[in-house]
């Protein structure tokens, strides 16, 4: 079984879709402190040929868990959802893609922050075609830190293979490969290569690193669901 791990992240990059894609199982790290400045809670998106970040309004603040956070805005919803109509209005898919979009967040019940983030990550991977089997950390209550929280979680899975993006050598130590190398778990590093396509409402060259959800808005829900047929672009 190959398995990956990575932290609550709203709309997720196309990097983190190929990673998953390539993936059986995906445990949604959510036990650990939020990272202020992170894509956990706020994403790049295209706005006048310019990357802007579309923020969550949540009580970020040192060493706070993903289920402490709280909406510091009551109208959020429709914030964010104004933010993205007025970035995409002149996209190709925009009245495709909008009315699903406005559903994430319209239709989501409740105000958990930690629950929605994750609700855009399953969206995501529903609407691109990425089935994976979903888990949260804290259901687990595995313990550990960075590379030894990674092989204890695959551990106790059962995982064959964990599927690592590049960031993660950054962190490993020659102790976390050896305890990999003695659970027989290989490590798959993820090799990715941005796909280029039509930003119709952007004539000044691509830009990469966006949220997915600009990928839909000017290519189009059946042309995103086969992007990663069989774990490839």
């Amino acid at each position: 079984m190959k398995l990956t791990i990575h932290q609550p992240t709203y709309w997720p990059w196309l990097g983190l879709l190929d990673k998953i894609a390539k993936s059986e199982t995906l445990v949604i790290l959510d036990s650990v402190d939020v990272s202020k400045g992170s894509f956990q809670y706020r994403n790049k998106f295209l706005c006048q040929k310019t990357p802007k970040f579309i923020t969550l309004p949540v009580n970020v603040r040192s060493r706070i868990k993903f289920d402490e956070l709280k909406f510091s805005n009551d109208n959020w919803r429709n914030h964010q959802v104004n933010l993205i109509e007025n970035y995409y209005r002149k996209s190709n898919n925009y009245e495709q893609v909008i009315q699903s979009v406005k559903s994430v967040y319209f239709d989501f019940p409740g105000e958990n922050v930690n629950d929605f983030i994750i609700h855009t990550m399953k969206k995501s991977l529903d609407w691109f075609g990425i089935d994976v089997k979903i888990i949260k950390s804290s259901e687990l209550n595995i313990t550990g830190s960075k590379g030894e929280l990674v092989h204890n979680i695959c551990k106790s899975l059962n995982a064959s293979a964990y599927v690592s993006g590049q960031g993660a050598k950054n962190y490993m130590t020659n102790e976390d490969y050896l305890n990999f190398e003695k659970s027989n778990i290989s490590i798959h590093w993820q090799s990715f290569t941005h796909p280029v396509y039509c930003q119709a409402i952007n004539s000044e060259g691509f830009i990469s690193g966006l949220s997915c959800i600009d990928m839909l808005f000017h290519m189009g829900f059946d042309q995103c669901s086969r992007v990663f047929v069989n774990g490839n672009l």
